[in-house]
C-alpha cells in the first residue's frame, strides 16, 4: 500500500501562514470542545436530571451512536467527493442546526413527543462535527503543511476539561438547562470561526492522484486497514462501558456532578501534556502505529483501575494514565490514517477509524445497559475487558507495515 509522507509533525521553521493556520485551528478545537462538553459531555447527567433511568439512558445514547453509524459514512463520502461544498461548510450548517435544536430543548418539556427525537438529532449533529474537525486538519497534513494536530487537540481537551468543571458547578446551581444555553453561545462563535478557516482547493488535490473512492471500493481496497478498525472496536469496548456510565460509577464511590467534572478535567489536562510532546514520543517509538499500541495498553489498564477504584481519589489517580492512553492515541490515529490513506479519501479513512469507537459505544449502550442492571458494573466491565484484550492483540498484528516505517 502506498505511504503518504508526513512533514507536519515537527514544529520548527514554520512559515507565517502555517503559524496563522495553526492558531486558527487551535481556536476551532477549543471552541468545538467547549460546546460539545456542555451537551454531549453531560448527556447522562442531563437525562438523569430529566427523570430517565439507567436503562433508558443507555438506549438513548445507543440510538445516538446508531444514527452516527448510519449517517457518518455518507457524510464522509460526500465530503471527499464534493468540490464546491467543503468540509467547513458542512460543519457550519450542521452546527447551525444544532444551535436551533438546543433552543428548542429549552422550550420542550420532558413529556413531549418531540423531546427524544430533537435530543437525538442534536447530539448526532454535535458528535459528527468532531470527526469532520479532524478531517479539516488532515486536508492540510497530507499536503505537507506543518499543522500540529496533537497540540491543537490537546488544547481542545483542556477546553473540554475547563468546561466540565464550570458546567459541573453551574448545573449544581442552575439545573440541567444551563447546558443548552451555554452550547448555543459557544457554538455560534464556532460557526463564525469555521467559516473563516482556510481550506485547500479540492480541484488541485484531485489532479495529483486517483479519484476519490466510493465506500464499497474503499473497504475492498484497504483490507488490512479495516481489520485495524475492527481491532480498535474490540479494544474500545470496556473503555466505552466505563465512559458511558462514568457519572454513575463516580456516584457509587461517593462523588457527585462536581466530582464528575473534576475527574474529566484531570484526564483532559493530562492529555494536553502528552499531545504537546507527541512528536518526541513518536520519534522515540519509531512510528505512529507503535504509539497506537502503547496507547491501547494504557487505555486498558486505566479501565481496570477505574473499575477497582474504591474512592473518588482513586478514580482521579487512574485518570492520570490518560497521558499514555487517549492523550497519545488520538493524535496517533489521525497521523496514522494520514500516512496510509490517499489525500482525497481522508474523510472516509478518518471516519472509519473513528467509526470503531462509535460502534463500541453502541455496544456499550445497548448491551451494557442491560448487563449493568442485571449483573452489576463489575461483571459487565470484566466481561467486555476480555473482548478488549483480544482487540489489543489483533491491533498489534494488523496495523499497516507502511505506517511503521521510521520517518
Amino acid at each position: 500500500m502506498k505511504t503518504y509522507e508526513l512533514r507536519n509533525v515537527g514544529v520548527l521553521r514554520k512559515t507565517k501562514e502555517e503559524i496563522r493556520l495553526s492558531i486558527h485551528y487551535v481556536f476551532l478545537q477549543s471552541s468545538y470542545w467547549l460546546s460539545a462538553c456542555a451537551v454531549n459531555g453531560f448527556a447522562s447527567y442531563y437525562l438523569a436530571a430529566k427523570g430517565f433511568g439507567e436503562g433508558q439512558i443507555g438506549l438513548i445514547l445507543a440510538a445516538i451512536n446508531i444514527l452516527l453509524l448510519i449517517s457518518q459514512p455518507f457524510v464522509a463520502q460526500f465530503a471527499d467527493q464534493s468540490v464546491r461544498i467543503r468540509i467547513k461548510h458542512i460543519m457550519a450548517a450542521s452546527m447551525g442546526m444544532a444551535v436551533f435544536l438546543a433552543g428548542g430543548m429549552l422550550l420542550i418539556p420532558r413529556g413531549s413527543l418531540l423531546f427524544i427525537p430533537i435530543y437525538l438529532l442534536l447530539l448526532v449533529l454535535i458528535s459528527m462535527n468532531g470527526g469532520l474537525l479532524t478531517t479539516l486538519s488532515s486536508e492540510h497534513i497530507t499536503r505537507g503543511t506543518r499543522l500540529n494536530y496533537g497540540l491543537a487537540r490537546g488544547i481542545g481537551s483542556v477546553s473540554f476539561a475547563s468546561m466540565s468543571i464550570l458546567t459541573g458547578i453551574l448545573t449544581k446551581r442552575s439545573g440541567p438547562n444551563i447546558t443548552m444555553a451555554a452550547f448555543m453561545v459557544i457554538a455560534s462563535i464556532f460557526i463564525v470561526a469555521v467559516l473563516r478557516f482556510q481550506s485547500p482547493e479540492k480541484t488541485r488535490i484531485q489532479q495529483k492522484d486517483t479519484p476519490s473512492l466510493n465506500l464499497t471500493s474503499f473497504v475492498k481496497g484497504h483490507p488490512r486497514f479495516m481489520l485495524t478498525v475492527f481491532a480498535t472496536f474490540l479494544m474500545f469496548l470496556s473503555n466505552n462501558m466505563v465512559s458511558t456510565y462514568f457519572f454513575q460509577i463516580i456516584e457509587r464511590v461517593g462523588g457527585d456532578s462536581t466530582s464528575f467534572g473534576k475527574a474529566v478535567a484531570v484526564a483532559a489536562y493530562i492529555e494536553l501534556l502528552s499531545m504537546a510532546v507527541y512528536p518526541a514520543i513518536k520519534r522515540y517509538l519509531g512510528s505512529h502505529a507503535q504509539v497506537m499500541k502503547l496507547a491501547a495498553v494504557a487505555i486498558f489498564i486505566k479501565t481496570l483501575l477505574i473499575l477497582h477504584a474504591g474512592s473518588v481519589g482513586a478514580i482521579y489517580r487512574a485518570q492520570t494514565l490518560q497521558f499514555f492512553g487517549f492523550g497519545l492515541y488520538i493524535p496517533a490515529q489521525v497521523y496514522y490514517v494520514s500516512s496510509i490513506i490517499s489525500q482525497h479519501d481522508q474523510a472516509k479513512g478518518q471516519m472509519f477509524l473513528g467509526f470503531s469507537g462509535t460502534l463500541a459505544a453502541v455496544f456499550s449502550c445497548l448491551v451494557g445497559g442491560y448487563l449493568f442492571e442485571h449483573i452489576g458494573i463489575y461483571a459487565t466491565i470484566m466481561l467486555t475487558s476480555v473482548l478488549s484484550l483480544v482487540g489489543i492483540f489483533m491491533l498489534f498484528f494488523c496495523v499497516e507495515k507502511d505506517a511503521m516505517e521510521k520517518r
